[in-house]
């Protein structure tokens, strides 16, 4: 709505824009060596700017002119995440978006997947901190980032935890899998997904410190283990799989569950310690015993 086209300057003014997208060349070929144009599937929306058709003295289009066409943003503009399709819509467009700075892009009809690339701010309000970044064509032909937290990493889901290592940003998820430190706790994710609500992954190692008090904890260490964290709930739980969890350190053997809580640890299952198993449904553990 409300596009006008200047024909002297030869661009067209765009005041009120629902949204853009674009196609790019294809990352790989086809079976016969040629790339194909592929349509990104994120759309930039709340933009307005001009598109310059091409040089004012080359209307004909006689003369090569390869920067043109070129689009320029004149405001900021906005990439969302809660599709149906994205973790089934969790990322609430109010709540965890991208808001891109005025821009411009040139060379439209060449354009490439390792040319475009937009500045701006990631917000997940209360998830990460809001952090400047990038936005680039990922390898699911989404608009997202790929960066790394500070050496020190971020604190996550408003002071609960920190978190160490890569973030990624696609139509896959808010993908973290480095390392997360929660209470006594650290873990190495092979594979976590970030939600407003809480944090899941495939866990390679976690490795509870003992401590005496005021609040007691045993040594646990696990491998292979499934995690799901509620910040607000300030609970993290761990599930085995293919080995035991070890607690006490490795005195007794866990295949089931613990979970994690500033006020100490729980688990349930079968504990094997001492040559014996005992089944339980709520095992109470302290730094050097448990109910």
């Amino acid at each position: 709505k409300e596009f006008f086209f200047d024909y002297d300057n030869f661009k067209v003014e765009l005041l009120q824009t629902d949204s853009m997208s674009f196609r790019v060349r294809s990352f790989e070929p086809d079976s016969r060596g040629r790339y194909s144009l592929v349509r990104v599937q994120t759309v930039l929306e709340g933009i307005n700017g001009e598109l310059l058709v091409d040089h004012p003295r080359n209307k004909s289009g006689q003369m090569p002119y390869p920067r043109y066409p070129i689009f320029n943003s004149d405001n900021e503009s906005f990439v969302y995440y809660d599709r149906e399709s994205v973790q089934e819509g969790v990322y609430n467009r109010e709540d965890v978006f991208f808001k891109l700075i005025p821009f411009s892009i040139d060379s439209l009809d060449n354009a490439t997947t390792d040319n475009i690339a937009f500045d701006g701010v990631f917000i997940s309000t209360g998830i990460f901190p809001d952090f400047y970044d990038y936005l680039t064509v990922q390898p699911d032909y989404s608009l997202g980032f790929n960066t790394q937290t500070p050496e020190e990493g971020y604190t996550i889901y408003d002071g609960r935890a920190v978190y160490k290592g890569p973030i990624d940003m696609s139509y896959e998820g808010l993908r973290a899998d480095g390392e997360l430190n929660y209470l006594n706790s650290t873990l190495h994710a092979n594979r976590m997904i970030m939600f407003p609500d809480s944090a899941r992954a495939d866990v390679n190692t976690f490795n509870l410190t003992a401590q005496e008090g005021p609040v007691e904890y045993p040594e646990v260490k696990a491998r292979d283990v499934n995690m799901l964290y509620l910040p607000h709930q300030d609970n993290m739980t761990l599930n085995h799989t293919t080995r035991p969890i070890e607690i006490f350190g490795g005195i007794a053997m866990l295949e089931g569950s613990i979970g994690l809580t500033p006020e100490g640890l729980t688990g349930a299952g079968e504990l094997a310690f001492f040559g014996g198993k005992m089944l339980s449904e709520e095992f109470d553990f302290k730094q050097g015993e448990f109910d």
